[in-house]
Formats: structure tokens, sequence, C-alpha cells
């Protein structure tokens, strides 16, 4: 390659890199979405917030992703979790026997991709999105399964995290 074709080939990527800057886009294929509702039965009728999280928690904060399984949740909420949520035995660390029994209290997980043993194996255990409204390593501090969710409550709020699968 001469030193003509490496600096037009320069440019072109430099090209692109504003182009999809500029349009918003990036290079990487994730992207996320961010839902606010008043209420949990609020968000339950949009379809976008869990069946398990009660329908009297407010100000639902949801970031999530539309290219994997991943969420992150919070709500005002400091009362007890549903019956069908159990606790993890070690904070933070749900083990794959728990995340199992979880899975079978799940409306849909992955649509029948994989079975509970499965999807359970595939769950990674720290998230990857960032939201004001989630403190960073949030999840490490969960003490309950609902369903695929990692729960944790705090100050007030109820926190909740769905995992991405691996790759």
């Amino acid at each position: 390659m001469t030193m003509k074709q490496a600096s037009k080939l320069g440019l072109s990527v430099l090209a692109l890199g504003g182009a999809l800057a500029m349009t918003g886009c990036s290079i990487a294929s994730d992207h996320t979405e961010t839902h606010s509702y008043a209420t949990a039965a609020e968000g339950k009728s949009a379809k976008v917030v869990a069946n398990w999280i009660p329908d009297d928690a407010t100000d639902v904060q949801i970031k999530q992703s539309t290219t994997n399984n991943e969420r992150i949740v919070r709500a005002t909420y400091d009362g007890k979790l549903p019956k069908t949520c159990t606790a993890m035995a070690t904070k933070g660390k749900p083990t794959v026997e728990e995340r199992v029994k979880a899975l079978k209290h799940e409306d849909s997980t992955t649509g029948g991709k994989f079975t509970p043993q499965e999807l359970a194996e595939k769950q990674e255990s720290a998230a990857t999105l960032k939201a004001d409204f989630y403190p960073e390593g949030t999840e490490s501090q969960a003490t309950d399964l609902c369903g695929k969710w990692w729960v944790s409550q705090s100050d007030g709020y109820l926190y909740a995290f769905t995992p991405n699968l691996k790759r």
C-alpha cells in the first residue's frame, strides 16, 4: 500500500466515524431505551414493567437494551416482594440452582429458546447498562430473585437487574 492509498484509507475511516457520530449511531450495535412511569401499574399496562413489581411502586425508571436481555430498574417502594420471589443464600451471587428455581416462576424467559437450566447457565453477573438512577454495582447487593430479575431494596427504593446472556 502506498502512502497516498494509506492516507485515503485513513480519511475514509475518519469520514465514516464522523458520519456515524452525526447520525447518532455508533459502530457498536447495542442500543438502549429508557422509560419512566408514575406507577408500576401504568408501566404494566404499557407492557414494559415486569409483572412481579408491585402495582403501587411509584416513580419507576427503566433502562433496557434493545439488542439483548439486560434491563435495570429503580422504583420507589419499601413494601414486601411477592411470594414468587425467593431469597438468595449469598447476596449478589445467586447459584445456578437458585436461578433455575426462580426462572420457573418467570412468565416468559426467552420465548422458549432455552430451558430454565440453560438460561441460568448463560446469565452474566454484572450490569453493563449505566443510568443515574441505578448506582453502579447495585446488582451485587441483590438479595432476592424474582424470575430472571436480581432484586434489592435500599432506602425506600426497589432495584432490579435482569442480566444479559453470555455470547
